[in-house]
Parts: C-alpha cells; sequence; structure tokens
C-alpha cells in the first residue's frame, strides 16, 4: 500500500508551530510523561518540520 505525500509550504508549517505553541510543544521538553521548562529557563528558535 502506497503512502500518500503531502505538500505543505513554509507557511503551513508555521502555522502548526504556532498552534502547538500554545499548548506547551515548542519551547519544552517532554520528560518522564510532562512538558517541563529548562532548569536555566532558555529557550531557543528551532523550526524543524
Amino acid at each position: 500500500m502506497a503512502t500518500q505525500v503531502q505538500n505543505h509550504t513554509y507557511q503551513d508549517w508555521l502555522n502548526s508551530v504556532e498552534q502547538l505553541a500554545g499548548n506547551g510543544f515548542a519551547n519544552r521538553a517532554f520528560i518522564d510523561g510532562q512538558f517541563c521548562d529548562a532548569a536555566s529557563g532558555a529557550t531557543f528558535e528551532c523550526i524543524s518540520p
């Protein structure tokens, strides 16, 4: 069975990141079953589909 590939634009990915950011996914690590902030509080931008 073939898998259908969807073509997403860069803007599509940015929109997805914005939606997830409100849920704490974008800037927090998932450790031991929960989202955690860095001990230092530092963050960095990383857009990786």
